[in-house]
């Protein structure tokens, strides 16, 4: 088994096999709805700041996430106040992995949302981290951080 290790978001971590470690913070897996969102709070036309190609190519490259997952080890951190990327975008994915990830939620993979904390690191999601990459790429464990 190859352990890789990106510390980046769901897309980078489904598209390279040799990733199966990924720890996505403060990331979004639906980049489009969060776009969206975000024009419609400016009152920007959508056709112009989200053209039909660009959003073919994300929905293309966002397409059956779940399933290129399922076998990673997984742990999405947000921040319970963060305006600029809410962990709700996470949600879709979440409910999906639940169902194709071949792991056990808690163990194999994650979705935290860290209390009191907006579009920032805290040490919390450093502790969270060590740990992951403690357990799924050393193969030991120390103490646990709580929330």
């Amino acid at each position: 088994m190859s352990l890789t290790f990106v510390w980046g978001g769901c897309l980078s971590s489904s598209i390279d096999p040799r990733i199966t470690v990924a720890i996505p913070i403060v990331g979004t897996a639906d980049f489009l709805g969060l776009l969206t969102a975000r024009l419609n709070a400016s009152s920007l036309p959508e056709n112009e700041y989200l053209p039909q190609k660009f959003q073919q190519v994300v929905k293309q490259k966002m397409a059956h996430l779940d399933h290129r997952l399922k076998n990673t080890k997984l742990l999405m951190i947000s921040g319970e106040k963060d305006k600029l990327v809410p962990g709700f975008y996470n949600t879709h994915l979440v409910e999906k992995l639940k169902v194709t990830h071949s792991g056990k939620k808690g163990h194999d993979w994650d979705f935290i949302i860290v209390p009191d904390c907006g579009h920032e690191w805290k040490p919390l999601m450093f502790d969270l981290s060590r740990q992951w990459c403690q357990k799924w790429m050393l193969g030991t464990s120390t103490r646990q951080a709580h929330l």
